[in-house]
């Protein structure tokens, strides 16, 4: 049994988008699973949910059960988040923002035998894929990949304060570990963020629990990088967010730099961003045939966001219902 959950605040210009990649999901790898559908959304002013039961009036058939779970006000990120994770019944689910995407690799299968997984993302813009990027985010994993002692490497890197080598979005982990109450206490003194504090309670202050890592080479998730309070900074709470994620770090004992151009993690993320993509890349046959999948792959996301993007356009028509375009 597996559970998509989904976390919606007015994400009326991508949730069909959501849904149908979720569909496509379904209808390539999971008939021969039992699958569950919960969207928790906070408080929406847009049709968010309205598009939502409107998609499932026409698709409910694919789920074993689907819910939609609706707060009366907005409680914000945290406490949405881990209303939707209490509210899942399966050991293994996949927990997705309204306006990202699943990509083309089968997810049902990933958790069998790990409890903490996670990859690169796919990046996404309105442009399509962001090609650079993607690249970025595959480099930042070699490190994990390589240490053998991946629990110890990745407490490290933690209490130094460099978290970016998870991407929030592509990590599974399961029920059991998210729906734990010490941990949802400790992550919610927080409002805004949820994954580093998430890491540092999993990987420095509950490092005994051993853990199944597995930092897959495999994508899973397309990644709208350009829309959450985290990476666009005119979002009107993303000076709030900024301040909290600094008062996060001090607290939790993390590196501070007063600015990133003094964090030697920002000129080692370059350095080998850069000596992959202009010296391993010509010259090491592992690294050449490494590139070579990832710009396959990254073709492969480009037709699959398209066909996404055209299948929700086909259920806008058929609903009649027009987007106002930004």
């Amino acid at each position: 049994m597996f559970t998509f959950l989904t976390i919606t605040y007015n994400h009326e210009k991508y949730i069909i988008e959501h849904l149908e990649s979720i569909k496509y999901q379904v209808e390539k790898y999971g008939k021969d699973e039992s699958v569950n559908l919960i969207i928790c959304d906070d408080s929406s002013t847009d049709n968010t949910i309205f598009l939502t039961e409107e998609w499932l009036k026409i698709n409910k058939s694919l789920f074993s059960d689907a819910t939609v779970l609706q707060n009366v006000s907005n409680m914000g990120i945290i406490k949405n988040y881990f209303k939707g994770v209490n509210a899942v019944k399966t050991e293994n689910f996949k927990c997705l923002a309204g306006d990202d995407l699943y990509f083309l690799n089968n997810i049902f299968k990933i958790q069998e035998n790990y409890d903490f997984i996670f990859s690169h993302p796919v990046i996404i813009t309105e442009e399509g894929v962001n090609q650079k990027s993607t690249i970025r985010y595959v480099d930042r994993l070699d490190g994990v990949k390589k240490a053998s002692d991946k629990l110890e490497y990745m407490e490290k890197l933690l209490r130094r304060g460099h978290c970016r080598f998870i991407s929030a979005p592509t990590v599974f982990c399961t029920t059991k570990i998210l729906q734990d109450e010490e941990l949802q206490k400790f992550v919610g003194q927080f409002k805004w963020i949820e994954d580093t504090p998430t890491y540092y309670y999993l990987f420095v202050m509950k490092k005994e629990r051993k853990l199944r890592i597995l930092p897959s080479d495999k994508a899973y998730i397309m990644y709208r990088d350009t829309v959450g309070i985290s990476r666009k900074k005119t979002h009107k709470l993303f000076k709030e967010f900024s301040i909290e994620q600094k008062e996060m770090r001090k607290q939790l004992g993390m590196k501070l730099f007063r600015s990133i151009y003094l964090n030697p993690d920002f000129y080692i993320d370059r350095f080998y961003n850069y000596r992959k993509l202009f010296i391993d890349n010509k010259f090491i046959k592992k690294s050449k045939d490494e590139f070579a999948r990832l710009k396959n792959e990254m073709e492969l996301a480009d037709v699959h966001y398209e066909e996404i993007k055209k299948k929700a356009i086909d259920f806008y028509e058929k609903i009649s219902f027009g987007v106002k375009k930004d």
